[in-house]
């Protein structure tokens, strides 16, 4: 069996600019601060290691704020996003060789739950997120994971 691996984040999708960083100045924040406090939290989530409310609860303590995962994680994901429309073409012709197209992305639950609610997922043979696996694709055992599943 053929599969072919696409990247979610810059090859089947591209993300645009959002508002977070003016939401934070609004609230008195430093954008740079509170992404790097995010970034420290952001693999384990990615990791699916720590749930959206155990990591509100580290950037608050680190932010001395008082977000609630929703309010935060709503305004963090609320970016847009604009499909490769000639991928997504050449994706049903590779499937209609026969061969598998396979989803890979090293994605937090927030972002993946925001993300999968699109209908173009539906398009691909499997799904492969980090969030789901545990592990993110700098890592080995993520290709030996791929061995086993595809």
């Amino acid at each position: 069996m053929k599969y072919i691996l696409l990247d979610l984040n810059g090859v089947v999708i591209k993300t645009t600019s959002h508002d977070f960083d003016n939401w934070l100045l609004k609230r008195g924040l430093n954008p740079k601060k509170v992404n790097k406090v995010y970034m420290e939290v952001a693999w384990k989530l990615h990791k699916g290691q720590i749930s959206q409310k155990e990591a509100m609860k580290i950037i608050n303590n680190k932010l001395n704020t008082k977000f609630s995962s929703k309010e935060f994680f709503k305004a963090r994901f609320n970016y847009k996003f604009t499909l490769n429309k000639s991928l997504m073409a050449k994706i049903k012709k590779w499937q209609s060789q026969g061969i598998k197209v396979a989803l890979l992305s090293d994605i937090s639950r927030p972002s993946w739950n925001f993300v999968k609610k699109s209908n173009f997922m539906k398009q691909f043979d499997d799904l492969i997120i980090s969030c789901n696996t545990g592990f993110r694709k700098e890592e080995s055992k993520y290709y030996d994971y791929l061995a086993k599943r595809l």
